[in-house]
C-alpha cells in the first residue's frame, strides 16, 4: 500500500495509523499523485481530482499506473448538471478550494474516456448518508466572520460547499473507473 499527500501532518497520522495497523509494508510517500513510483491494482482518491491542476492529466496518469484490471475509486463532490461553473459562487468556491474543473457527472464521464476508462459504478452516497452542513444563515454568519479575519481560504471554501449542499447543487459520489479494455473482455466472454 502506498500512500500520497502533500501534507506533513496527514503523512504523520497516516503512518500511526499503519503501526496500529500491523501494515508493515505500508508507505505514507509526501509527493503528490500526480507523480506516482509505481503499478496498481487500485488507486483511491478521496476528495482529490478536483484539486488537481488538471483533473484530465491526473486521470491520464492515474490509468497510466493501473495494473491490467486494475480500477480507479473516487469519492468526491459532484455538482449537479443544472449548476453553472460560471455562477458567481461557484467561482469563488473553485477558487477558495483551489478546484480547477467543477467535477459534474458528463465531465467525470469526458475525462475518464478521453484517459481510457469507463464509469464502471456511480453511488450518490450523499443520497443514503446525511452529509453533516450547518443552516445558511449560521453559514451566511461563518463566511463573514471568515472573510473579516482573513481566514485560510479552505474554510471559506468549505463553508460555500455547506451552502451548496443545503441548495441541492452538489453530491458526495463514490464512482469506479475501469479500464475500457477490461470492460471489452468482460463483454467478450458473456
Amino acid at each position: 500500500v502506498d500512500s500520497y499527500t502533500l501534507s506533513d501532518v496527514q503523512q504523520a497520522v497516516a503512518q500511526q495509523v499503519f503501526v496500529r495497523l500491523h501494515l508493515p509494508h505500508a508507505r505514507v510517500l509526501l509527493q503528490s499523485y500526480d507523480h506516482l513510483v509505481q503499478q496498481y491494482d487500485a488507486i483511491v482518491a478521496i476528495e482529490s481530482l478536483g484539486h488537481a491542476a488538471d483533473a484530465a492529466v491526473t486521470l491520464h496518469h492515474w490509468a497510466g499506473h493501473l495494473r491490467p484490471e486494475g480500477l480507479v475509486v473516487i469519492i468526491d463532490e459532484v455538482f449537479r448538471p443544472e449548476v453553472s461553473p460560471a455562477h458567481p459562487e461557484i467561482q469563488q468556491f473553485m477558487q477558495f478550494w483551489r478546484f480547477s474543473v467543477l467535477l459534474q457527472r458528463a465531465r467525470v464521464e469526458a475525462l475518464a474516456s478521453a484517459a481510457g476508462l469507463h464509469i464502471a459504478a456511480w453511488d450518490v452516497l450523499s443520497e443514503r448518508y446525511h452529509v453533516p452542513n450547518r443552516p445558511d444563515d449560521m453559514c451566511d454568519h461563518l463566511l463573514r466572520a471568515y472573510q473579516e479575519q482573513g481566514a485560510h481560504p479552505g474554510y471559506i471554501g468549505g463553508i460555500l460547499l455547506e451552502k451548496f449542499y443545503n441548495r441541492g447543487w452538489v453530491d458526495y459520489v463514490l464512482m469506479v473507473l475501469r479500464s475500457r479494455s477490461v470492460r471489452g473482455r468482460y463483454a467478450a466472454q458473456a
